[in-house]
C-alpha cells in the first residue's frame, strides 16, 4: 500500500511539473483567451482576473505558474556556465509541447528544421511520463531524451532563449492588439529547409527499422486485406471537440460522398477517430476506423501515414504529421495560419 501511495504521489508530481513546463511555452490571456508569450505581465493579468472573479481554483493554479516561472529564471542564472557551454556547441534544445499530438509534431517538425538551418543538432526533451515519449522509438536520427531525471535537470536549458528553439519565436502568437507577433515562421523555415543540400535533409526524420518492422507486422496481421499504397487516410475534427473547434471543425456527414467515391475507385479509406467520434458505416470492408486513443495506434499512425497514398485532414491534431513526413495532404478547413500541404502533391482550402 505504501508503494502504491508513493507511486501515485510521484506520478502526480511529474504530471504537475511537466504541465507547468508546457505552460511556460505559451499562455491564454484572460478574458479573451488569445494565445501569446508567457511573461510575468501576462501571468499577472490572469492572476488578477481569476482573483477578481473569485475563481480560487484557477487563481491558485496561476499563482503556482508564476512561482514556477520565477524559479526557472533563477535556475537560469545558476546554470549560466552550462548555458555558455551549449551556446558555443553544435547543439540546441527544442522547446517541444508534449501535451498533444498536433503541437508536438508541429514543433518537432519546424524546430528541428530551424536548428538544422542554423547549423545545429537538436536535443529533444520528452519525459517518459508523457504519452508521446514513444517518439524515441520511431525516429532514427533524432536525439530524444526520455529520462525523467534529465528532463527535470535540463528544464532551465530548454527554456533559455540563447540555446533553445523556443515556442515564442516559432509560433503564431498574438499581442494585446491581436496582431501576429511572428509572421508565418513555418512557411519561411519550410522554404529555407527545402533549399538545403539533400544530403543534410534526406534522413532527418528517418524511421527506425525495428519500429517499421514491428508496426507493419501488427498492421498486416490486423488488416491483411489492406494495401497501404492504395489507402487514403482521413482525419476529421468535430465542431465541438475543443473550444477552438468553431474555427477548424466540420460535420463528418459532409465527407460521406468523398468516402463513397474513394471506395468506388478501389481505394481503402482509414479514418482516424477517438472514442467520442460519430461512427460511420459503409457496406464495404475497405472502410476502416482506428481509435487514436489507444497507444498502439498512436504509434502506428506515423507508419501508415508515411506509406499511404494520401491524407485528407482538417486543420487539427494528426494533420501536422503530414508536413513532418512530407506526404501528400489535402488540408481542409485551414483558417489562414498553418498549412500542412507543403509539397507539390499537397492541396489546401
Amino acid at each position: 500500500m505504501h508503494l502504491i501511495k508513493n507511486s501515485y504521489f510521484f506520478k502526480l508530481f511529474f504530471n504537475v511539473l511537466f504541465s507547468l513546463d508546457v505552460k511556460l511555452m505559451y499562455i491564454l490571456v484572460q478574458p479573451l483567451l488569445y494565445p501569446t508569450k508567457t511573461t510575468y505581465k501576462n501571468i499577472l493579468i490572469n492572476t488578477f482576473f481569476f482573483l477578481s472573479n473569485l475563481n480560487i481554483k484557477d487563481f491558485i493554479k496561476t499563482l503556482i505558474l508564476l512561482i514556477f516561472f520565477l524559479f526557472i529564471d533563477i535556475l537560469k542564472i545558476l546554470y549560466l556556465p552550462i548555458i555558455i557551454f551549449f551556446y558555443f556547441s553544435k547543439y540546441r534544445f527544442v522547446q517541444l509541447d508534449h501535451s498533444q499530438i498536433g503541437a508536438s509534431t508541429q514543433y518537432l517538425n519546424i524546430m528541428v528544421k530551424k536548428n538544422l538551418i542554423d547549423g545545429y543538432k537538436s536535443i529533444i526533451l520528452i519525459p517518459s511520463t508523457t504519452e508521446f515519449s514513444f517518439f524515441s522509438e520511431i525516429f532514427e536520427n533524432l536525439i530524444i531524451v526520455n529520462s525523467l531525471f534529465l528532463n527535470i535537470l535540463l528544464l532551465p536549458l530548454k527554456h533559455s532563449d540563447y540555446i533553445s528553439c523556443t515556442t515564442k519565436t516559432m509560433d503564431h502568437h498574438l499581442d494585446a492588439n491581436f496582431e501576429l507577433i511572428n509572421f508565418s515562421p513555418f512557411s519561411k523555415i519550410t522554404n529555407k529547409f527545402k533549399k538545403l543540400k539533400k544530403k543534410k535533409t534526406k534522413n532527418l526524420f528517418k524511421f527506425k527499422e525495428k519500429y517499421v518492422k514491428e508496426n507493419y507486422n501488427y498492421f498486416k496481421k490486423k488488416y491483411p486485406h489492406v494495401d497501404l499504397k492504395k489507402t487514403i487516410i482521413l482525419h476529421h475534427r468535430e465542431r465541438n471537440y475543443k473550444r477552438t473547434s468553431k474555427l477548424r471543425g466540420s460535420l463528418i456527414s459532409t465527407y460521406k460522398p468523398s468516402i463513397r467515391y474513394l471506395l468506388s475507385k478501389g481505394f481503402v479509406v482509414i479514418r482516424l477517430i477517438h472514442s467520442r467520434s460519430t461512427k460511420l458505416f459503409f457496406k464495404n470492408k475497405k472502410y476502416i476506423e482506428i481509435n487514436m486513443e489507444e497507444l498502439v495506434n498512436k504509434k502506428l499512425q506515423f507508419l501508415i501515414l508515411k506509406k499511404c497514398k494520401g491524407f485528407i485532414a482538417t486543420d487539427s491534431g494528426p494533420n501536422s504529421i503530414g508536413s513532418l513526413l512530407d506526404i501528400p495532404v489535402y488540408n481542409t478547413n485551414v483558417y489562414g495560419i498553418n498549412v500542412n500541404a507543403i509539397n507539390k502533391s499537397g492541396v489546401y482550402i
